[in-house]
């Protein structure tokens, strides 16, 4: 088990020097959008991560040993060649990493065995710090696992998330906070995938330091939304970090799941209409925003649809139907949509649809 105290693990991360990871010369020489990454199955049991271009074809592909969650670009990885990250799916404890032209792999790690990933990570600016949700499943809370990435990921240390059950994690636009979506849900590898604490879940937000690495704000979800498992996260340009729920309530799915945090107005539900919420059936995929247009999109591949609404005002500007559609990653002014039945919906309206299963997510190469 690699757990470091606060002080330990502030010197084995040199964090005096993380405030230059975040700065203005890190975020200029983050490489121009080019395509996408995502996962996807081929046949049953072979699963792979990909990469598409703006068109929306592959145009690299790697298999995995596991089936793949989030697939992430490093940044600052020239000198090696562009290189992407792909989780495994909870419970697993696989992450690999390759070469985004090639799809070669180039190396692949895993968590101590006392843990499992979540699906998700990100990387600091500068592509020499990764951050995994994770699962200290024996002690029912989540933490936050941090590797070193130019150092063949190197486990440094961990921090308490906040909560149980970690799921997103990202940096806001600062990047002096990191900001982890609890989902509030306790589960066990030994159990499969089963949800063990239904009647006593509560979801959170986290918001740490990066520097410090102390715990900022713990937000949770109002007891009206006791049973709302909050997965995913975006941040806008006006400061907000909007987060998209699931509900673990059986046939009941009037309650909100669009929520938005603040530090002016703290958390508050999306204001729009029940029959727009009730449309999501109680199901959010997946979130994305486009600073471009000031959009917010939602995918729920139980419903079928993709809400977009702007995000200044909560106002649902289109809904569009789409059979599975969960992915979703800014494109242009708009959105690429992809569905778990291999569909492809992209900036122009056009669908596309390729022989494999895409999986929950697609990220942007930026």
């Amino acid at each position: 088990m690699i757990v470091a105290r606060r002080r330990q693990l502030l010197q084995s991360l040199g964090i005096a020097a993380l405030g230059h990871l975040f700065g203005e010369d890190a975020v200029a020489s983050r490489i121009k959008d080019s395509g996408f990454l995502t996962a996807f199955q081929k046949d049953e049991g072979a699963f792979f991560a990909g990469v598409l271009d703006t068109s929306g074809s592959l145009t690299a592909s790697v298999r995995l040993p596991m089936r793949g969650h989030e697939v992430i670009h490093q940044p600052n990885t020239r000198d090696e060649g562009r290189l992407a990250l792909v989780f495994a799916r909870r419970p697993g404890t696989v992450a690999l990493q390759f070469n985004i032209a090639s799809g070669k792999p180039v190396q692949v790690f895993h968590c101590p065995k006392n843990r499992h990933f979540y699906g998700h990570g990100v990387f600091s600016p500068d592509g020499a710090l990764l951050f995994a949700t994770e699962n200290d499943f024996e002690n029912a809370r989540g933490v936050v696992g941090v590797y070193e990435a130019k150092n063949a990921f190197r486990r440094v240390g961990e921090l308490f998330s906040g909560g149980v059950g970690p799921h997103d994690i990202g940096i806001d636009t600062t990047g002096r906070r990191l900001i982890v979506a609890n989902g509030g849900i306790e589960t066990h590898p030994d159990f499969g995938r089963t949800k063990l604490n239904l009647a006593t879940m509560r979801s959170n937000l986290s918001l740490i330091d990066v520097q410090t690495l102390q715990m900022l704000t713990t937000v949770e979800t109002p007891s009206i939304a006791q049973k709302i498992s909050l997965r995913h996260f975006i941040t806008d340009k006006h400061g907000q970090i909007w987060l998209a729920g699931q509900s673990q309530h059986q046939n009941d799915y009037s309650l909100p799941l669009l929520w938005c945090w603040s530090q002016r107005r703290g958390l508050r539900s999306a204001s729009i209409s029940a029959s727009q919420n009730r449309l999501l059936d109680g199901y959010v995929g997946a979130i994305a925003y486009n600073s471009c247009s000031d959009l917010l999109a939602v995918s729920s591949p139980k419903s079928g649809h993709v809400l977009m609404m702007r995000a200044k005002d909560n106002v649902v500007v289109k809904t569009v139907p789409m059979h599975e559609a969960c992915g979703i990653a800014p494109q242009g002014k708009g959105f690429l949509v992809s569905s778990l039945n291999g569909s492809l919906l992209g900036k122009t309206g056009e669908r596309l649809h390729q022989d494999v299963l895409w999986d929950n997510h697609v990220s942007p190469i930026s």
